[in-house]
């Protein structure tokens, strides 16, 4: 071999060798920084989360900018009163922001109430000087709100983010000190197959949010309006794993259900019950303090073969405002209808419904599968990341499919990130005979940020079908549940429980069987009302007809009417009053306002509707999504050359999630980036082996 060869092969081999060196130093350097960073990844556009580092729940915290270091600074208590009287429910969240730290603190937390509550009250307290808030457009409430900070004011500001999800800033908090922030609200109570039920949620899940929705350019689509898109930033929150130290809920409800009970019921919570007079009950969970889940109380008249109707009413400014319940279907007057189904399945098994909550999921599917007429079509589809189809076609109910998609359910396993919008595409777009009812029942947690975008084409593909939706694990979005299924004209249910799976199910396909009463029609006998909602939604078996009126006069009979397939329904009510309530009138305009964003789904200008929402909230003292409740000290009470600190409550995970203890900060539904990763990594050490194998 002559010396200039010998050269180039060396120099080859020497090029090689450090190549792979190169590589090696690669993987040992950036990828011990990729796994324990927690800034190397921005999970705001990965994944659709946003994480913090594992901190104490309950507490704010401080980065110092010097050392990077993490303090705690700012803890938090919440007490928490609901009253029912009747089918109406007054609450009040108090939270307690104690500064414990040497420096002056600004305080953001995000937190839950129902989804259909009407907020009207902010009340700030420092010591014995107490501060309400008034109510303003969003824009101008938050222009307040930071000038008072920057004048070294104490100022507390109230928004709604979503209607299940609101934002309190508590500016200037000082040194040691207490900061009471008290928040009211208003709703009715649900009810459903002869059982009254409440439902106050004490976490927010983590909100998926995706990737389409964070890219900019797709912000400016035809009819997408900024829920769908802009405001994703304000419900995402940093995520502790930590579930020991979770902030102090503590729960009272007065229970006045105005008629003799015959049993109340805690499904979730171990509660004491107190019996003060024949109908009047206190409710305490057993140790004072609630858990990481949605607390759900139900109770059931003691006379069931008597049908509950209820009349509530309050005067304001010459306009009368009613909350009216009734139950408009006579089950010995219906019989069960005879139609074959397609029935459509999904199931969520993203990274949010690890743990207990795909336990639940499965065990729905396999319910629902059990209920399937032998004349009936069905399918499954699955979605994390990916949407899976069990069936190419919709495929007759027998032992083979069946049989088939019960093993299918059984190798289900929840991972990856939670894209519903292909999977409703895949659903809502499948052949349909036109001779059979089209059914989509869909189990999920609904924690995800792009509601509106969802509701939008749900609204505008479901045609003559029903979408159904069953919510799953211990803090459902109960707003995207509920609005998924008005969206899809259909009913939904919550599942808390794996011991309550079959009886819910039962109770969900039993409603199923029945015809639907639709093209619902309410008069009022001696008064022209406006009556909410509108249109009316259609009713299934054991639901009752809750409404909310304006009118000038009083109510006297009120005439419903409807059908039952081909067949006409009509029955008059004549009512007297059950009671006066403060706050019905608040009722009514959240209603009308729900109803104007609706119109946003149609695809209506934004400035229409927003305009009028501001009109009817500033009139009933309502935060909305354009307005915001704001309360000011006047009085300046932080030094000019103290520097205010910022920061974000972590959101607690719901009881039975799971975090990863590897990557302790990421939510579990964070998890295709680690697949990627690994197949990179694996690349990277194949590209090795095969330079090492031509250097032989």
């Amino acid at each position: 071999m002559t010396e200039p060869m010998k050269s180039s092969q060396s120099w080859n081999q020497a090029k090689n060798t450090r190549f792979i060196c190169s590589l090696l130093c690669c993987l040992f350097v950036f990828l011990p920084i990729t796994l324990f960073s927690n800034e190397s990844i921005d999970t705001d556009t990965l994944e659709g989360y946003r994480a913090s580092t594992n901190v104490e729940e309950g507490t704010f915290f401080l980065v110092n900018p010097a050392t990077d270091e993490i303090t705690t600074s700012i803890t938090l208590r919440t007490d928490v009163y609901i009253k029912v009287t009747g089918i109406v429910l007054r609450g009040k969240v108090v939270q307690f922001f104690t500064n414990q730290s040497d420096i002056w603190m600004e305080g953001i937390y995000m937190f839950p109430l129902p989804d259909t509550a009407a907020v009207d009250t902010l009340v700030m307290k420092i010591g014995d000087r107490t501060i309400e808030g008034e109510i303003k457009e969003r824009e101008e409430a938050k222009q307040i709100y930071e000038e008072a900070k920057e004048e070294g004011k104490k100022a507390t500001l109230l928004e709604q983010d979503r209607p299940n999800i609101f934002n309190v800033s508590v500016a200037n908090i000082g040194p040691g000190e207490t900061i009471e922030v008290m928040i009211e609200f208003q709703q009715s109570v649900s009810c459903d197959q002869g059982k009254y039920s409440i439902t106050f949620p004490i976490v927010v899940g983590p909100r998926y949010i995706p990737l389409s929705m964070l890219d900019k350019e797709n912000r400016d689509m035809p009819g997408v309006h900024p829920e769908m898109t802009a405001d994703h930033e304000k419900i995402i929150a940093p995520v502790t794993a930590s579930q020991t130290d979770a902030p102090q809920v503590s729960l009272r409800i007065d229970l006045l259900p105005g008629f003799p009970v015959k049993h109340i019921k805690s499904p979730y919570l171990p509660v004491i019950i107190e019996q003060k007079e024949p109908d009047n009950y206190t409710i305490v969970p057993e140790g004072g303090t609630a858990k990481q889940k949605d607390f759900v109380l139900e109770w059931e008249p003691l006379d069931e073969s008597k049908i509950y109707t209820a009349l509530f009413q309050e005067e304001v400014n010459g306009n009368l405002y009613s909350l009216v319940m009734i139950h408009p279907q006579d089950p010995d007057t219906i019989t069960a209808s005879s139609y074959n189904r397609d029935v459509v399945i999904i199931i969520d098994t993203s990274g949010s419904m690890q743990g207990s909550s795909i336990k639940q999921a499965k065990k729905a599917l396999l319910a629902a599968l059990d209920h399937l007429g032998k004349d009936d079509l069905f399918n499954i589809i699955e979605f994390n990341s990916r949407t899976r189809t069990l069936f190419k076609q919709n495929e007759p109910v027998n032992y083979r499919t069946v049989s088939k998609a019960k093993s299918f359910v059984n190798l289900l396993e929840a991972d990856g990130g939670t894209e519903m919008y292909p999977a409703l595409v895949k659903a809502l777009s499948m052949d349909r005979d036109q001779n059979r009812l089209f059914q989509v029942i869909f189990i999920t947690d609904g924690c995800v940020g792009n509601e509106a975008e969802l509701f939008t084409y749900i609204k505008e593909n479901i045609y003559n079908g029903r979408l159904f939706t069953v919510g799953i694990g211990s803090a459902p979005n109960h707003y995207f549940m509920r609005k998924a299924a008005l969206s899809g004209r259909g009913t939904f249910l919550h599942i808390g429980d794996v011991a309550e799976v079959k009886e819910k199910m039962d109770n969900l396909f039993q409603k199923l069987a029945f015809p639907v009463l639709t093209d619902i029609s309410i008069s009022w006998s001696n008064s022209s009302a406006e009556i909410l909602p509108y249109p009316v939604p259609d009713l299934y078996a054991g639901e009752p007809l809750t409404i909310c009126t304006k009118s000038y006069l009083d109510a006297g009979s009120l005439e419903v009417s409807g059908s039952y397939g081909e067949q006409v329904w009509r029955r008059v009510f004549t009512f007297h009053r059950t009671g006066t309530n403060n706050g019905i009138g608040r009722l009514w305009a959240r209603r009308k306002i729900d109803g104007l964003m609706d119109q946003l789904l149609e695809r209506t200008s934004e400035e229409e509707i927003k305009k009028e929402v501001v009109d009817i909230a500033l009139e009933h003292h309502l935060v909305s999504q354009y307005t915001s409740l704001v309360a000011v000290e006047q009085v300046k009470s932080k030094p000019d050359d103290e520097q205010i600190n910022k920061e974000k409550l972590p959101l607690m995970l719901p009881e039975g999630w799971e975090m990863d203890q590897s990557r302790a900060n990421y939510p579990a539904a964070g998890t295709e980036m680690w697949l990627f990763l690994s197949l990179g990594i694996v690349l990277i050490a194949l590209s090795g082996f095969y330079l090492l194998s031509r250097k032989k």
